[in-house]
């Protein structure tokens, strides 16, 4: 506060004596007292002698020190270090005929500047800055205070994974909850819980993203990446293995019996003298490309594999009573490379079954049902021989029999 004389005429040497309030004094003209407080309220005199001699002139004016607001900021946890997109309360303590207004840079004050306690939002990196001027509304007095803070954050999410999955299916279509993507892309946090993975940042996660690549086909073997962002923009990435495999077999109908009759018959042999005839051929010979073994692909299917990718598996084998070797292949079987020889019975003139089992395989190696299926060889009439005249000539060395026109037949059941 600042005292001051105003003096006109008078004989040096003047001389000055100020006296007031809190023990004040001073010889000063005009004296400056610091750090004033309300303490110094009151009357202040001052007292002056010039060199005449004469009485002091003494005069004394009242003075009225008003307080000045002393404001203060607080928060919990919103001054230091803080977290970017923090939203913290701040407030100062309420005083009497004190308004208090608020500024910040860094940052939004959410809703008005001119309150007690303030919410603000902040919204960049680096430093910031809390500014209230608290001012009286009667005296005019006012004060300003002035806090910083570090808006940061170094710490990257933690994040945890979805379990690897094993998926029936044809193709990466099989994902339905998450559809592949090549591409990033958002996800909400739930989504990434629903799918199994956790997530924690301590300033708070802004983002979750995912991206799918493959490789494979017969399964797909997906990797999805799943990547988290806090609003201090730190990223955390980790990978899930998807494997989509189909688990369907393909159908193949149960195909019909096959029937057929022994070759035409060429010649027929006495067996020692007993007149009981061995006819030849006896088999049925399936030719190269024929195709009376073959099935009709109308009747293929499968979910993942096209009908006409699908391959054909047989194989041959032949009865216990005509024990050969089996014979396989894969496609029609008239896509065999050779004839195939169905032994028939030219001795009891009995069918013989031989078995053909055909099945089906798709793309992922899954088989059909095995289907075996008889294939009947018939045989021709057994023959009886006669007294003459059936017998035209008979060669006793190689007992090759020749027949007539009008020989004699019986069907043998």
């Amino acid at each position: 506060m600042y005292l001051k004389a105003n003096i006109s005429g008078g004989r040096a040497p003047i001389t000055f004596s100020w006296t007031g309030p809190n023990g004040f004094t001073s010889a000063l003209k005009d004296p400056v007292i610091p750090n004033i407080s309300v303490a110094y309220s009151g009357l202040y005199t001052l007292s002056v002698t010039d060199g005449y001699g004469c009485d002091p002139v003494i005069s004394s004016t009242n003075a009225v020190i008003n307080p000045t607001p002393v404001p203060s900021i607080s928060s919990l946890n919103g001054l230091g270090t803080i977290c970017p997109a923090f939203l913290g309360k701040y407030w100062t303590t309420s005083q009497t005929n004190v308004v208090n207004n608020w500024s910040v840079t860094g940052g939004n004050i959410v809703g008005s500047a001119i309150k007690d306690t303030v919410n603000i939002q902040w919204t960049t990196t680096g430093n910031g800055f809390i500014t209230l001027t608290a001012a009286n509304s009667v005296s005019g007095c006012d004060s300003t205070i002035t806090r910083s803070v570090l808006i940061q954050d170094l710490i990257p999410p933690v994040l945890g994974c979805p379990a690897s999955l094993n998926l029936p299916g044809c193709d990466e279509t099989a994902l339905s909850v998450l559809p592949y993507s090549a591409t990033a892309t958002t996800i909400s946090y739930a989504q990434f819980l629903v799918a199994g993975g956790t997530a924690s940042d301590n300033c708070g996660l802004s983002s979750f993203t995912y991206q799918d690549s493959k490789s494979g086909a017969h399964p797909v073997v997906i990797q999805r990446t799943f990547t988290a962002t806090d609003y201090a923009n730190n990223k955390s990435s980790c990978t899930q293995q998807i494997v989509v495999a189909d688990l369907t077999p393909p159908v193949l109908p149960n195909p019909s019996s096959f029937g057929f009759c022994v070759e035409n018959l060429i010649s027929a042999a006495i067996v020692s003298n007993l007149l009981k005839i061995n006819p030849t051929p006896d088999y049925f010979l399936f030719k190269k490309g024929s195709t009376a073994l073959d099935l009709d692909p109308a009747g293929f299917a499968d979910n993942c594999t096209p009908s006409n990718q699908l391959i054909l598996h047989w194989r041959v084998d032949f009865s216990v009573t005509t024990p050969q070797p089996s014979i396989s292949g894969t496609g029609e079987p008239s896509l065999y490379s050779s004839d195939i020889l169905f032994p028939g019975d030219g001795a009891t003139f009995s069918d013989v079954i031989h078995t053909i089992t055909y099945w089906l395989v798709d793309s992922s190696g899954n088989e059909s049902t095995h289907w075996a299926v008889p294939v009947t060889i018939h045989p021709r009439p057994a023959l009886s021989l006669q007294s003459s005249p059936l017998i035209q000539t008979i060669d006793t060395n190689t007992k090759i029999l020749s027949y007539a026109q009008n020989h004699s037949q019986k069907q043998r059941n």
